[in-house]
């Protein structure tokens, strides 16, 4: 008998979403937590995704067996991409498939509430959503029983910094007997740059993954592809003790020989939008960061890292201010630096705001809406007077890991005080959420609100990565203020979905989207928008389409998508939404989705149980029981207790500085203090330090000229007295072998040092203290 069921969603919308499974009374339900003594087993996962004109489906099936003679859970999880909708689900048992429907959500709450009345046995999740969607769901088995959990989701690829990216996210936490994965891409140009990285952790630059298996030029067609990846229960051992647990990525790019490309296929059309090699508009960015007591730590570090990378790379035709703010909203030297209220990004400019950036501490409260409200008001301070040309683009990058405790509290309130704000400007609001505490459902709104997008940036050691990939992302506007018109009587205008672009970035791609009105004739498509290179031009298209095809199948979903996603961002634009998204069988936040059982079998029926909120974590898991279902929370990871920031010299000598310390003085020694930790290795010398031997030991010291051991690097065997063309370069390091390296803030081994050791981490902006491009001459000791 099927006595239990569970689905879970988190949503990356401001709406909940709601899932409703109904029960006859008299149900019995045996739950039983998962665990090392559940016999329950993953036999079998194959993954089939397609590609089409960017637009993916993806089919997940997860076989399940119980070896026990007891009834079992089942538990099938996945994270979805965070632009996503379901579109289908369906559970087998003893044969028989239970497929699930969508209706809209309101509905399901009725439906919900008459079953309670009844005092039958119903269930109704709500959830928020933490960037990505988390699937969760549960079924009881019986003894030597099976199962199988379907899942497809469907999804517009988006391009970035020249990649389109599939991502495939599965945590079986076992080890499975067999685990296939095929990615089919059938493109309408010819594929380029296809590649597979190793299955994504937190390494720098991944290599290409030898699992997977790439076969281009199928039938002799250079757009079309297949990816195959094969685990075997060795290989899957090796990524993880417990089996996969990271995301597996296609990347790749398509041939382009023209700016745009149009597809015509029975009844609808797809324009894509791709310019490339235009020269970059300059920027003007107002970084806005959280510096509040939650910041305190290994996230403090992290922001700092990601920071001096964005300021360090930014170029001379760009300018920049920086507002931190926790209870308090601070300008960075408004007063001292500015002239004409902005600074450019100079050679000496930059220095200055990173030594700004390294010292900062975390303390206090998190006031969101003083901090947007000064960023704005600068912004349009700057526009107002004409300080920056008509061609510079202003934007803001907005940064908090939590919510807001000073000011204005309300979400709502704070939505719609920048909103107003904003009206006029309509200034490009960039928001980052920092760990899982910070509110991402306002981090979305704002963003919305402006124009913009907002991404969530998780804990972990490649934090700071993700900070400048987004960066990265945003660093290179090409085009502003974007205007595509479809003229012809061909062109059903009601249909189209947005034709305006506030900016075009580097290595993106635009999509506008329509039904075609047949017999009409050709229609022609004019581009307006402004840029140092000109990309405004008149296309003209035929309408008739192609004969049908698989691909008219996939072009009528990407439209539905495109639209859907346009639609629940404008107030008047829900009811047909609604109406859509019921259409194409997609979950989203005006829409349901519900299992129920059909009228032959009243005596088995599923439940539904409220879940806790969903997060996303780094560390293990533990497992609680909430009002009889088992159900998993991830605990909470915190970096370490240090603060970030420099302080002074313990003997009152001199201010550390992330820009060198002094290079005269005493041979006084103290303990430098950074971030409220204290590191006795410092000795500050006016003359050669006696060396130590060095015979016995053996290995290399390289520097680095970025963080991460990124960028230039210098290899270093012996001691060297002058590192010469790498003199004050050195931001990260790594030692090999079992040598210790002593760094000098001076040639020939002389003034502030600093002792590296094998096995230590040196990858962060902070990790060579005040020597942070500092380091004039190294020598090999032994440890």
């Amino acid at each position: 008998m099927i006595v239990f069921f569970l689905l879970s969603l988190c949503f990356p919308y401001s709406t909940s979403r709601s899932f409703y499974v109904q029960a006859p009374p008299h149900t019995v339900i045996k739950r039983q937590a998962l665990g090392p003594g559940n016999n329950v087993q993953i036999t079998k996962i194959d993954i089939l995704s397609e590609i089409q004109y960017r637009y993916s489906r993806t089919t997940i099936e997860a076989y399940f067996k119980n070896y026990g003679q007891d009834a079992n859970i089942a538990e099938f999880n996945t994270i979805l991409p965070d632009t996503a909708f379901i579109s289908n689900f369906s559970l087998t048992i003893q044969d028989i498939e239970y497929v699930a429907e969508v209706m809209p959500k309101e509905e399901a709450k009725k439906t919900f509430n008459q079953q309670v009345k009844s005092g039958r046995g119903a269930g109704l999740v709500e959830q928020d959503f933490r960037d990505k969607n988390v699937f969760v769901i549960s079924a009881n088995v019986e003894a030597n029983g099976k199962v199988l959990f379907r899942l497809t989701y469907d999804e517009l690829l988006e391009r970035r910094q020249g990649f389109y990216e599939q991502v495939i996210n599965l945590k079986p936490g076992q080890i499975v007997d067999d685990f296939n994965i095929v990615v089919y891409i059938n493109e309408s140009l010819p594929i380029k740059s296809l590649s597979v990285p190793e299955v994504r952790s937190n390494a720098i630059e991944p290599a290409n993954n030898a699992l997977a298996k790439i076969t281009k030029d199928i039938d002799g067609d250079s757009s079309i592809a297949i990816i195959e990846i094969n685990l075997s229960k060795t290989e899957q051992a090796v990524l993880g003790e417990n089996g996969i647990g990271k995301d597996i990525i296609i990347k790749y790019d398509v041939e382009r020989k023209h700016n745009n490309e149009v597809q015509v296929i029975d009844g609808h059309f797809v324009h894509f939008f791709a310019p490339e090699n235009l020269k970059v508009l300059p920027k003007h960015v107002v970084f806005v960061l959280d510096v509040s007591g939650s910041m305190e730590g290994e996230k403090m570090k992290q922001l700092k890292d990601a920071m001096f990378t964005i300021l360090d790379e930014m170029s001379e035709e760009d300018s920049f201010e920086i507002i931190t703010f926790s209870t308090t909203v601070a300008h960075w030297n408004s007063a001292e630096n500015f002239r004409f209220g902005v600074i450019h990004a100079s050679g000496e400019n930059k220095l200055k705001a990173i030594n700004h950036i390294l010292q900062l501490t975390a303390s206090g409260g998190t006031n969101i809406d003083g901090a947007l409200e000064k960023a704005l008001e600068l912004s349009k301070s700057l526009k107002e007077i004409k300080t920056l040309g008509s061609e510079v683009q202003t934007m803001i990058l907005f940064l908090t890991d939590g919510q807001p405790t000073v000011g204005r509290a309300d979400h709502q309130e704070i939505k719609e005080h920048i909103r107003t704000l904003n009206l006029e400007s309509g200034i490009p609001i960039f928001t980052l959420a920092f760990g899982s505490d910070a509110d991402f459902n306002l981090m979305i709104s704002i963003a919305e609100d402006s124009g913009s997008r907002a991404k969530q940036i998780y804990e972990g050691s490649d934090a700071a990565l993700q900070l400048e990939g987004f960066y990265k992302e945003i660093a290179s506007p090409l085009l502003s203020d974007l205007e595509f018109e479809y003229v012809g009587a061909a062109v059903d205008e009601d249909t189209l979905t947005d034709t305006h672009l506030k900016t075009f970035f580097k290595g993106s791609e635009y999509i506008v989207a329509g039904k075609i009105i047949p017999n009409e004739g050709n229609f022609t498509i004019s581009i307006n928008c402004i840029g140092q290179d000109s990309v405004n031009e008149v296309l003209t298209v035929p309408s008739t389409p192609t004969v049908r095809s698989e691909a008219q199948h996939f072009l009528q979903k990407l439209y539905a998508f495109l639209t859907i996603k346009q639609l629940l961002l404008k107030e008047d634009g829900k009811t047909k939404a609604l109406q859509m998204s019921i259409e194409n069988n997609f979950v989203t936040k005006l829409t349901s989705l519900i299992v129920e059982k059909g009228n032959n079998n009243k005596e088995e029926a599923f439940i539904l149980d409220k879940r806790p909120k969903i997060r996303n974590y780094s560390s293990g898991m533990t497992t609680q029981s909430r009002s009889g279902v088992s159900w998993r929370k991830q605990p909470q990871f915190f970096g370490g207790p240090t603060k970030g920031g420099w302080s002074h010299h313990s003997s009152g000598y001199y201010k550390a500085s992330a820009f060198g310390v002094p290079r005269s003085g005493g041979s006084s020694s103290g303990v430098l203090r950074m971030g409220g930790s204290q590191y006795q290795d410092y000795d500050y010398y006016g003359g050669r330090n006696t060396p130590l031997p060095t015979t016995t030991c053996f290995g290399k010291l390289t520097l680095y000229s970025k963080t991460y051991r990124r960028g230039e690097s210098h290899e270093i065997t012996d001691s060297s007295d002058n590192l010469n063309s790498f003199t004050n370069k050195a931001v990260s390091a790594l030692v090999d072998g079992n040598c210790c390296w002593r760094v000098y803030a001076n040639i020939n081994l002389t003034g502030a040092s600093l002792l590296l050791s094998p096995g230590q981490d040196y990858n962060s902006v902070t990790s060579l203290h005040a020597l942070f491009r500092n380091i004039e001459s190294v020598q090999r000791v032994i440890c």
